[in-house]
């Protein structure tokens, strides 16, 4: 939560306004007192968009970037699963991601490698992030989204469209695309395109 300082009613509005009229000792207690401090609280909105992002596609992208210009803050999630074989390992993917938003100040980017309320219990934040490309997206997320809540019932999930530009994107196909050294540079960002290059290319 943040605190901002608000205008308060001046101390000597109290004493002249409900203090005995024409009191010279009421008028000089207002002036030597000061006006106290007020202060209104503005709730903080978080939220957390958690993903495998590998790697991390413009789609990836999108949902960050329009879901960060609604919520104060975002924390992007890199899963770390162990019974997963992962192309980047998951530092490889919290540097790619980093350097994607860091010109966006409200978001922060983490790895876990345990379940997702269990971040969202640590860091305090209420509501899941989800991209939805289509039917069989929603399909999946609605059941994990029940999972989610029936593991913490405090949890929501937003489910986001993907743009139309990146509708087909996903991190399988462009993986198996680079390995045949095809052109990806319309799916990933340019420090994406240049570490598929180098995964394949052996270097």
């Amino acid at each position: 939560m943040r605190l901002h300082p608000c205008t308060a009613i001046p101390l000597h509005r109290v004493y002249t306004d409900y203090c005995i009229p024409g009191s010279a000792v009421n008028q000089y207690l207002a002036l030597l007192t000061p006006s106290p401090p007020c202060f209104i609280v503005e709730r903080m909105f978080e939220a957390a968009f958690p993903g495998s992002f590998d790697p991390p596609t413009l789609g990836h992208l999108n949902i960050i970037e329009r879901a960060s210009s609604i919520f104060d803050e975002l924390a992007v999630v890199v899963a770390e699963n162990r019974q997963k074989n992962y192309l980047f390992s998951a530092q490889e993917r919290l540097e790619m991601l980093n350097e994607m938003v860091k010109s966006r100040k409200n978001v922060r980017c983490f790895i876990w490698e345990s379940l997702i309320v269990d971040f969202m219990k640590k860091e305090n934040i209420k509501l899941l992030i989800r991209g939805i490309r289509g039917m069989d997206d929603f399909s999946y997320e609605f059941e994990l989204s029940m999972m989610n809540k029936a593991l913490y019932p405090h949890i929501e999930t937003l489910f986001m469209t993907t743009d139309p530009r990146y509708i087909v994107l996903r991190s399988s196909s462009i993986k198996e695309l680079a390995s045949f050294h095809g052109d990806v540079s319309l799916m990933v960002p340019p420090l994406v395109v240049e570490a598929l290059k180098k995964k394949y290319s052996g270097v």
